[in-house]
């Protein structure tokens, strides 16, 4: 039985002992499972991020909420700009 078989995980060394032995077939089946268990590992660590930053105490702690103090400087400098208007006419 070879170690593959053994452990259930394939390796570069796995891919690239097939390549030199010539055999094309057994190559793309080890690629194959090695690409796959990488993505798998992958995504997996990205869920348990994500997971992590969504429901994180500190992460709502971080949420910036807009200043209302920028919203009333827009509104009186439009207010300004009227009255500046009306006085013209």
């Amino acid at each position: 039985m070879s170690e593959v078989e053994e452990t259930g995980q394939v390796t570069v060394d796995d891919v690239l002992q097939a390549i030199q032995q010539k055999n094309i077939g057994q190559a793309r089946s080890h690629f194959n499972d090695l690409m796959s268990y990488k993505v798998s590992d992958a995504l997996d660590n990205e869920k348990v991020r994500l997971a992590s930053t969504i429901y994180s105490p500190q992460a709502e702690e971080e949420v910036d909420e807009p200043e209302i103090e920028e919203e009333e400087e827009v509104t009186l400098e439009l207010d300004a700009e009227e009255e500046e208007a009306v006085e013209e006419d």
